[in-house]
This record gives structure tokens, sequence and C-alpha cells, in this order.
């Protein structure tokens, strides 16, 4: 149950994440057209992108725990026993933990500041700085929850969220690789 909430919860992330994207590039081919025809900016195209760039990582971040996309070395622990390789991997996602929980607390704060004085950044538009500032500390929490629930999945004896896929695939390509 905690497991497809947390899918699900991935999955509205990352939908928001990839509408970032398309914004974004909307931002731009706007801004393209407009110096073009113009020879000047289209304000606010700028702060657009950014904030987007903001939202694409970290709304997209939790997507990535759930479902083992993120960046993962297994040049060594390919080659350990299960059971080393699980230790490892329990240590390694308990270190995230205390760390995103540590950047949750302070983000979260900064969040908080940043709303509270509704802070904005001054150019050729005020722009609020305040949503991306709890947009990350979302993204981070998020994570965090994603970290803590492959720390209980794997002192339960059970692999982390998404490398069930990825040795099924390596299994595939393994047996592909023998055929010809």
């Amino acid at each position: 149950m905690v497991e497809k909430a947390l899918k699900g919860w991935a999955r509205a992330f990352a939908i928001l994440a990839a509408l970032g994207v398309v914004v974004m590039l909307w931002a731009i081919v706007a801004d393209v057209g407009v110096r073009n025809i113009t020879r000047g900016s289209l304000p606010g195209m700028v702060e657009i992108g950014e904030t987007m760039v903001v939202v694409v990582i970290f709304l997209g971040m939790m997507q990535a725990g759930v479902s083992g996309e993120h960046i993962t070395i297994t040049l060594l622990t390919s080659r350990l026993s299960t059971k080393v390789r699980r230790t490892l991997q329990t240590f390694a996602w308990i270190v995230s933990a205390i760390i995103l929980g540590w950047m949750t607390w302070a983000t979260t704060l900064r969040a908080v500041s940043s709303f509270e004085g509704q802070e904005s950044r001054f150019g050729i538009l005020s722009w609020p700085i305040w949503p991306a500032r709890i947009v990350i500390a979302v993204g981070i929490v998020s994570m965090l929850f994603a970290a803590i629930w492959n720390v209980v999945r794997l002192l339960r004896g059970r692999p982390p969220m998404g490398e069930a896929a990825h040795s099924i695939e390596a299994q595939i390509e393994h047996e592909l690789r023998a055929a010809s």
C-alpha cells in the first residue's frame, strides 16, 4: 500500500515535471520567435525557464528514486554476492536518507522564510522566487520518502524499488547476447 502510494505520487510529480519541460520549450520558442521578429527579448521568458528547470529537476527526482532510474554504478556491486550487495545498498540508502533529511529541513526552512517574505527577483519583471523554493523542498522530501521506503524494503530482504525491473532487463539482454 505504501509503495503503491509512493509510485502514484512519483508518477503525478513526473507528469508535472514533463509539463515543466513543455512550458520551458514554449517559453524558449516564444522568446526566440519574438527576438527574430523584433530584435528584442520577450520579458519573463528567462524567469519562466529558470523556474521550470527547478520544477523539472525536483519534481522528477522521486520518479527516479522509485523506478531505479537514478545514477547507479554497478561495476563493483554486480560482482558481489547478493548479501554483500544488499548490505552496501542498505548503507547507501541510509546515508541518502540522512542527507535528504537534512536537506529537507534546510530547504523547508528556506521555503517558509521565502514565502513569508514573498521573496522575488527583480529584473525586467519582478519574479516570485518562493514558489520555486517550495518546489525544491517538496521534491527533496518526496525523495526522502522514497529513500526511507527503500531502506525498509532492504531491511525486509527485498530489493530497492525499481531494481527488479532492471534485473529482468539485464537478464533478457544477457540471454540475447548468449543466443547470438
